[in-house]
């Protein structure tokens, strides 16, 4: 064990910014140029290698252009370097990570015309591995790494990695030992070179496995640092399952799967032993050699190592045979290193289309509703031939689908379509049509002649008769009647006005033995009526007769009394 015992190291002034013989004239602009103060290190690391470092310069005014050198030489292209301003503290910082030893220098700072400097003294430690080796395995290949607590510089050789299994030298830096099948590498991931690695891309389990070391030599040939392990781990049988058709056709295609073998087994050995495992909405099932065959891909001697072996089943897909498919071997847990989702349809998609023909009138909710056998993850609405960037409403089940338009206008009339997109490549009926046929929906009277009731006007006065509908009319498909006697053209008294959805009767002038009825106005669609009365204006004298001597003719004289009012003589 050692002890450490570390010092503060006592702040010096480098350079001096004092000038006391300053002078200025009255008038003269004063301008402060920036002022170092003495550079510090702020960074809780030590300045050991494989640390940290931040160097920082504390100004007055923020610096028009500031640099920093090494040795002279500006630090911009070095990748372990970085600088900055810090506007907020008004300091210029300096990181350098991952030190080296190769940092030993003067680091200069130079801020408009004036400069500081710092001597960075980088304390070199020991080579440790502070990860051991340790092994993966990824389908058929086999990485070992491990990590040390400091960059390996290869550059300056400083130290030679070498590699070794069961003690025979696999392969060292830029000195790598022939191998008949080419088998091994050896490189470095950039992780500041202290990561590690070996790869294997053809692991064999005969002939590979055993221990491995890793071994960091210096200059003078001792043995620094290593790391061994020993890699035991069995290779599994079966690689991943997969299909080529994940979708097959209920009775027109067969299950067929393919897997890769890592072991040798014969063909008489898989018959025996290979089961297929089937899960479905979690119940399992086992297929044996009776529910299929097996085919070999490539077959040497009867036997085959690291082939993709086919499995197919032997009667045709059943919706019923949809589920997850793994394989495994009688009496052992080695099975695939995966599950694949086979999902066989049938041959008709649609449980329910949509219909032929549909009829609704404009503002009408159009909903167009089908089913589906199975759940779909790729479809799209059409209308015209032309994609429409809307989804279907799904019910709970995923089964249902529905296609809804609120408010519908005369020009959404057309033909639409739902395409199911999941199996473009199958001979299936994906496509279901409607022609929506959107008809003008008939107008409404929102004030008739019915809310009149009964108008009473007085002869000699206006009468004004409207109606008022839901929408824009046409005053040639609008009929008046007087009586149940229609009014066909419009007289000097009468007429007809229409402006947008109001329709109007004026008449002026009214007179009783003309104008008094009743008043019907009919449009295509609809009909409203009332009762008009033309109450006769009394007769008013605008002045008097006097003195009138009336001559009665004898035949009517007899017929007179002596209490006849001058009225009923003048009926007479």
């Amino acid at each position: 064990k050692v002890s450490i015992i570390s010092s503060e190291k006592p702040i010096e002034v480098l350079e001096s910014n004092w000038q006391p013989d300053i002078k200025f004239l009255e008038g003269d602009n004063i301008s402060t140029p920036s002022h170092l103060r003495d550079l510090i290190t702020i960074s809780g690391h030590d300045a050991h290698e494989g640390g940290h470092l931040e160097l920082v310069a504390k100004v007055l005014n923020n610096p028009l252009k500031f640099q920093w050198l090494k040795n002279n030489c500006s630090v911009d292209n070095l990748s372990r370097y970085s600088s900055f301003f810090d506007e907020t503290s008004s300091e210029i910082r300096l990181l350098i990570d991952n030190l080296q030893l190769n940092d030993n220098s003067t680091i200069q700072l130079v801020v408009d015309d004036l400069s500081s400097q710092y001597d960075i003294i980088v304390d070199e430690i020991f080579l440790q591995i502070i990860e051991p080796l340790s092994f993966s395995f990824d389908s058929m290949s086999l990485r070992i790494s491990c990590r040390t607590n400091k960059s390996v510089n290869l550059e300056d050789s400083t130290f030679t990695i070498k590699w070794l299994f069961n003690d025979e030298l696999i392969s060292s830096f830029f000195n790598p030992v022939d191998q008949n099948d080419n088998s091994y590498y050896m490189f470095f991931l950039n992780d500041e070179n202290k990561l590690h690695e070996l790869f294997i891309s053809s692991f064999s389990q005969i002939d590979d496995y055993g221990v491995y070391t890793i071994q960091f030599i210096d200059k003078s040939g001792q043995i620094v640092a290593q790391s061994s392990i020993n890699v035991f781990q069995k290779l599994p049988y079966f690689g991943e399952i997969f299909s080529t058709n994940l979708f097959p056709v209920q009775n027109h295609d067969t299950i067929s799967l393919s897997i890769k073998i890592n072991q040798e087994f014969s063909l008489d050995f898989l018959n025996v032993n290979l089961i297929l495992i089937l899960e479905q909405d979690h119940s399992q099932s086992i297929l044996t050699s009776n529910d299929f065959i097996i085919f070999c891909d490539e077959i040497s001697d009867n036997k085959f190592e690291e082939s993709h072996v086919t499995i197919k089943m032997l009667t045709p897909a059943k919706c019923s045979d949809s589920g997850s498919y793994s394989v495994k071997l009688k009496s052992t847990d080695e099975k695939s290193a995966n599950s694949i989702k086979i999902l066989v349809i049938e041959d008709i998609i649609f449980n329910q289309e949509l219909p032929e023909a549909l009829e609704i009138f404009e503002g009408e909710t159009l909903d167009l509703k089908l089913k589906t056998n199975q759940k779909l993850k790729l479809y799209h609405w059409e209308k015209d031939m032309q994609h429409l960037n809307i989804n279907s409403i799904l019910s709970a089940d995923n089964l249902s689908h529905s296609l809804k338009i609120p408010d519908p206008k005369l020009q959404d009339a057309g033909t639409y379509a739902f395409i199911c997109d999941d199996f473009p490549e199958k001979q299936l009926k994906n496509v279901t049509k409607c022609r929506v046929t959107i008809k003008q929906r008939p107008e409404v009277q929102i004030k008739s002649l019915y809310d009149l009731g009964t108008v009473v006007v007085k002869e000699g006065e206006l009468l004004d008769l409207n109606v008022k509908f839901d929408r824009r009319v046409d005053p040639n498909e609008i009929d008046v009647f007087l009586n149940n006697n229609q009014i066909m053209t419009e007289a000097d008294y009468i007429k007809f006005k229409c402006n947008s959805n109001v329709f109007s009767i004026l008449i002026e002038n009214s007179r009783t033995e003309r104008d008094d009825g009743i008043y019907t106005i009919k449009s295509p669609n609809t009909e409203s009526a009332c009762r008009v009365i033309v109450e006769e204006k009394p007769v008013k004298f605008f002045s008097q007769l006097e003195d009138v001597r009336l001559k009665i003719l004898p035949e009517y004289f007899y017929r007179l009394s002596p209490n006849d009012e001058i009225d009923e003589l003048l009926n007479l």
